[in-house]
């Protein structure tokens, strides 16, 4: 099996948020793991080691696929770090927000088939992740999915919306996004936010049966077709990336907004210090 640094080109001796492997059983595709404990909190750190690894694994042509999934129990990825929204200079802002500007780039045309095996819950940033991907199967549990991010004060880039709106509707991703709204896994299957939900013990095999259908496809003409479906939903960013960051700095940067986010931090720090008891 590959070794994770020689696939990622990080060090042994780092501290990984972002781990990866050759998959056992399909020999073309390669299994990306989250592994920043106990939330997988998106934070500049972890973006730049997914986009890091995408861009080695795209590199390596022996690959043709990527499973993207969770190392943390219970939990796909909790969204974005708070932290890094929080009494930050444009300059720190724009840092962090770029790097998921050109993580979801990477991700949404990647030519490699892409599936989120969701092993737990996945909201605001994590429910951006799985959405990004090709296909999405989810493991039954008391898990959710969703784009929550209005219910504590924060909102999305249009091109979030664009990509939510072509996986649901138009109208109910306009209705999810103002009220934040959280779905169930029958919810989320109802509505076509995930495409299958299976039991947690054949959460992978399904994964590898759904992998094994994609890549009987031939590359040439999958991703070809891929890109020319989703450029534009990409353009919708492309066309003025510092504008989107500009944008979201103004609306993070609102007195009520920081205030919220400070709020939310109490309350991690409070939930952080409660477990560690």
């Amino acid at each position: 099996m590959e070794s994770t640094s020689r696939l990622s080109g990080i060090s042994n001796g780092t501290q990984r948020h972002v781990t990866v492997e050759k998959d056992k059983v399909l020999k073309d595709v390669a299994v990306i793991s989250l592994n920043r404990s106990p939330s997988n909190l998106l934070n500049r750190k972890l973006l730049r080691e997914l986009i890091a690894i995408i861009d080695d694994i795209e590199a390596n042509k022996s690959y043709r696929g990527a499973i993207l999934t969770s190392s943390v129990t219970s939990v796909f990825s909790s969204g974005l770090d708070v932290v890094e929204l929080h009494q930050k200079s444009f300059d720190q802002f724009r840092d962090f927000w770029s790097s998921l500007q050109d993580l979801w780039v990477r991700l949404y045309l990647s030519r490699l088939v892409t599936i989120a095996a969701i092993n737990g819950t996945a909201v605001a940033g994590g429910c951006l992740l799985a959405m990004s991907c090709d296909y999405r199967i989810m493991a039954k549990g008391p898990y959710s999915i969703g784009l929550p991010e209005n219910v504590i004060g924060l909102v999305n880039s249009v091109w979030v919306y664009e990509m939510f709106a072509r996986l649901v509707g138009h109208r109910q991703a306009e209705m999810s996004l103002q009220l934040g709204t959280e779905y169930t896994l029958k919810e989320a299957a109802e509505i076509k936010l995930v495409d299958e939900v299976v039991h947690p013990k054949k959460l992978m095999e399904a994964t590898r049966e759904e992998m094994s259908k994609w890549l009987r496809i031939p590359d040439v003409s999958r991703v070809r077709t891929k890109q020319m479906i989703r450029e534009p939903v990409v353009m919708t960013l492309q066309a003025s990336p510092e504008g989107d960051t500009q944008s979201m700095y103004s609306y993070i940067s609102q007195d009520v907004v920081q205030e919220t986010l400070e709020g939310v931090l109490k309350k991690f720090k409070m939930l952080d210090a409660s477990a560690k008891k």
